[in-house]
């Protein structure tokens, strides 16, 4: 098989990371917006000058107050987040670089698919459609562990912190919201948006780039 014929390949798994890229994006902003909203409402909470832990009354030291603030909240958060996004576009910037140089775009084209051999088209798409499927086993886990996490946060939070405001109106709301988010995205987001159609125009594109 030639180096023209694996333009296919490429496309196709640039395609797929760009659609990872934005449905990380579209998942941590929403996320983001989610956090703002709860921490803005629940700002009574944070500026609290002390809690209860395993019956004791515990005070926050000056020191330790700036963590109170929405502002390092928000800070905090756009970060971290802004890391996994910078983190997996740099992944698919080099993955591009390296897909355009020949000799060099094989031998990634190989390592990405974990094989010795030129991948056909069709090994390409079977590799993500079963993607697509383990994701989807994966997530029906996550909500297994999403239950079994806020059962122990509540023990937690009412017996040795004494303050369920947090879990009732934080943690399990974000909780709920998160998982419904993602089903939307992983279950629903080819039905909607970056579907079929936005698959084919930007595999088309790519091919040509490629060529």
């Amino acid at each position: 098989m030639s180096i023209t014929n694996t333009s296919y390949q490429k496309a196709k798994i640039i395609v797929e990371e760009t659609r990872r890229l934005y449905l990380q994006i579209i998942l941590l902003v929403g996320i983001f917006l989610f956090i703002i909203v709860r921490t803005i409402i629940s700002r009574n909470f944070l500026l609290m000058p002390s809690f209860t832990f395993v019956g004791e009354n515990v005070s926050f030291s000056p020191e330790l107050s700036i963590i109170q603030s929405p502002f390092f909240i928000f800070a905090y958060v756009a970060v971290i987040f802004s890391i996994f996004i910078v983190f997996r576009y740099i992944k698919l910037y080099n993955l591009k670089r390296k897909f355009r140089s020949g000799e060099k775009g094989i031998k990634k084209l190989k390592k990405y698919m974990k094989t010795d051999k030129i991948p056909n088209k069709e090994e390409v798409d079977n590799k993500f459609d079963e993607d697509k499927n383990k994701a989807k086993r994966k997530f029906y886990i996550l909500v297994i562990r999403v239950v079994v996490l806020n059962f122990v946060l509540y023990y937690v939070f009412t017996n040795y912190i004494s303050n369920s405001f947090l879990f009732f109106n934080i943690i399990l709301p974000f909780s709920i919201l998160t998982l419904i988010y993602r089903y939307l995205l992983l279950f629903h987001s080819d039905k909607k948006f970056l579907g079929e159609k936005w698959e084919n125009e930007k595999i088309e594109y790519y091919i040509s780039e490629f060529n």
